[in-house]
């Protein structure tokens, strides 16, 4: 657990068009849930399983706030 704030700098502004696109197609998809829409793409299941994957675990869990 973190004691203080990230430095400024960090997270979001590190975000480029390679994520830009990846939040479009998921938008344009339809789908923006998990386990319904018209066209679901796997986007949250393919995180976990190469985040799991990246921490050595069996496996990761998603959320959308941590709480």
């Amino acid at each position: 657990m973190r004691s203080g704030l990230l430095p400024y700098g960090k997270g979001a502004v590190l975000l480029d068009d390679e994520e830009r696109k990846a939040a479009i197609e998921v938008l344009e998809s339809k789908s923006l849930f998990r386990y319904y829409g018209p066209n679901l793409l796997g986007r949250t299941a393919a995180f976990e399983r190469a985040l799991a994957d990246t921490l050595g675990s069996a496996h990761a869990v998603a959320t959308s706030s941590g709480t």
